[in-house]
C-alpha cells in the first residue's frame, strides 16, 4: 500500500521532469544576432536593391563596373576631363532600413589621377529623382580620410570639408571602413581600419552643428579618382541589436568604471 501511494505521489513529478526534457532549445537559449554581410563578388549581391545616383554636374550617372571579386571603378571609368571637371564620380545607394547602427565596408584604392584614387561612401544621401543632392561623404585616400558636407546647387556641386583623419593607408591592400550612425543621438563615428575614431555630434542640428545633413538609413558606394575596389559591407542593426560587439563609441569612457557615464 505504501509503495502503491508513494509512485501515486511520484508520477506527477516524474511527467514534469519528462516535460522539461523536451522543451525546445530556442526557448531556453537566445539565437545569436545575424549579421547582414553583403558580398559584391559577381552574382552574390543583388542590384535590383541598389540605384546608381547621378551628380547636378553630370549628365548621367556613371555605374560602377563588376568585376570578379568586386564593385568598382576602372582605368575606363573616368577620364582626364572628368578629372578636371570634377565629374570624376560614380555613387550606387543603398537603403539600410535602420537609421541607428553601423557599416563596415572592405575596400581598396588603387592608381589614381593624383598618384591614387579615393574610393568612399555617401552617408544619408537626400536624393530626388534619381540625382544627389546633399550628403556626407567619407573618403579614403593615402594620405588620409577626408570628410566633405556636399551639395548641389542647380548644376555645380559645391563642398565644404568637415574634417580629416592624417593617417597612411597603403593602396593596392584591403581595408575596412567603419562608420556608426544614430538619429537619435544626433552622432556619427567613423574609423579606418584600427585608426582613432572621428566622433561627429548634434548631426542636422543648425544650433550646434555646421554639418546640416540629418542622419536617415541611405548610404552609397562612391568611386573618386580613379580605380577603386569595394568588396563587401556588413551592416548591423542597432535597434535590433543595441549592445552589438564592435559598434563604435561616440565618446570615450573610463575603463576602470563598471558603468562609465557617457562623456566622462
Amino acid at each position: 500500500m505504501l509503495h502503491s501511494v508513494m509512485n501515486k505521489k511520484l508520477i506527477p513529478y516524474l511527467i514534469v521532469v519528462t516535460a522539461l526534457l523536451v522543451i525546445p532549445s530556442s526557448l531556453i537559449y537566445a539565437e545569436a544576432p545575424k549579421e547582414n554581410v553583403i558580398s559584391f563578388a559577381k552574382g552574390k549581391w543583388d542590384s535590383a536593391q541598389w540605384l546608381s545616383l547621378r551628380l547636378p554636374n553630370q549628365e548621367h550617372a556613371v555605374p560602377l563596373v563588376q568585376n570578379p571579386s568586386s564593385l568598382g571603378t576602372t582605368d575606363a571609368t573616368f577620364t582626364e576631363t572628368d578629372y578636371g571637371k570634377e565629374r570624376d564620380n560614380a555613387l550606387l545607394q543603398y537603403d539600410m532600413g535602420t537609421s541607428e547602427g553601423q557599416i563596415e565596408l572592405t575596400f581598396s584604392l588603387g592608381k589614381g589621377f593624383n598618384h591614387y584614387s579615393s574610393p568612399g561612401i555617401c552617408l544619408f544621401p537626400k536624393v530626388k529623382d534619381g540625382t544627389f543632392e546633399t550628403g556626407i561623404a567619407a573618403f579614403v585616400s593615402s594620405y588620409g580620410m577626408d570628410l566633405w558636407y556636399e551639395y548641389g546647387e542647380g548644376s555645380v556641386m559645391k563642398y565644404r570639408n568637415i574634417g580629416q583623419l592624417a593617417r597612411w593607408t597603403t593602396p593596392f591592400e584591403k581595408h575596412i571602413l567603419r562608420c556608426h550612425f544614430s538619429k537619435a543621438k544626433r552622432s556619427i563615428a567613423l574609423q579606418v581600419d584600427n585608426s582613432d575614431i572621428v566622433v561627429f555630434l548634434f548631426v542636422g542640428d543648425p544650433r550646434l552643428s555646421f554639418i546640416p545633413q540629418e542622419i536617415n538609413s541611405l548610404i552609397a558606394l562612391w568611386g573618386c579618382h580613379g580605380v577603386c575596389d569595394f568588396y563587401s559591407l556588413k551592416i548591423i542593426d542597432a535597434q535590433k541589436t543595441p549592445d552589438a560587439p564592435g559598434l563604435l563609441p561616440f565618446y570615450a569612457k573610463d575603463p576602470s568604471e563598471k558603468n562609465p557615464s557617457p562623456g566622462k
